[in-house]
């Protein structure tokens, strides 16, 4: 285990080192490799804080614990009367001798950073509108899949406005990976980047089953491309097994 992973949460690109995603993405293919055998986490169990039944956060957190043998109880927030970050106190260190990790579903940073303070166990949101780390290091997964080749060497079109949330998110993923990434590209400008595949994203064009951006893999000068749409679902899964392995004591 990471001890700079150890019991903690992630929600904010801004907390991811170089270091982090390395382990992160190493441990998400160990765990894709293994194909399900070992059951890391038997014994640990997880809550989800949602008020929905099902949503795609907490299907993702829901499938990866179980994969990892946890058990996970899913809580309406509003039965713990935790709606505001003032109203932690005894409910959320309850949570935290209880549970060994929580993931709350749809709910804001101040909520969670709260939560997190009251309980001492790893909180986290896996999925939300807006650029979260974990579905980014999914695509870097699949990015890195498909080009064969290391991180370091991917290139990524994002079009789009400059100051845009996914511009800036993949500007700081870039920053800790060193990954090139070009803001306001096409597809086309991809397929002129080189002779190795590059990637590009529209964030108002193609979504993926999650309601994330799809990315496509641009190969040559005529542009060719092929959607990793599905691919970066599958691999969401194995990162936030790789998140919980890594910060679940």
């Amino acid at each position: 285990m990471n001890q700079q992973l150890h019991k903690r949460g992630l929600w904010s690109i801004d907390e991811l080192s170089s270091d982090d995603v390395q382990t992160l993405l190493a441990t998400a293919r160990s765990l894709k490799q293994a194909q399900g055998r070992g059951v890391p986490l038997k014994g640990k169990h997880m809550a989800v804080l949602g008020d929905r039944s099902a949503g795609t956060g907490s299907d993702v957190f829901t499938m990866a614990a179980l994969g990892l043998g946890a058990q996970v109880t899913h809580i309406p927030p509003r039965t713990l009367r935790l709606t505001a970050s003032g109203d932690m106190g005894d409910a959320g260190r309850i949570l935290g001798r209880l549970y060994d990790a929580i993931e709350c579903d749809g709910m804001g940073e101040a909520f969670m950073l709260a939560l997190k303070r009251a309980a001492a166990v790893p909180v986290s949101n896996v999925l939300t509108r807006d650029p979260h780390p974990t579905r980014m290091l999914a695509d870097l997964m699949t990015m890195q899949e498909m080009s064969a080749g290391p991180i370091d060497g991917l290139t990524i079109c994002v079009a789009g406005a400059e100051w845009g949330p996914w511009s800036v998110a993949w500007r700081q993923i870039a920053a800790v990976t060193g990954i090139d990434v070009f803001v306001g590209a096409s597809p086309s400008d991809a397929g002129r980047r080189g002779n190795r595949p590059a990637f590009a994203c529209d964030p108002t064009g193609e979504r993926c089953s999650d309601g994330q951006p799809a990315f496509l893999m641009v190969e040559g000068r005529d542009s060719h491309s092929t959607s990793l749409a599905v691919a970066q679902v599958k691999n969401h899964r194995f990162v936030v097994q790789a998140l919980l392995a890594q910060t679940v004591e």
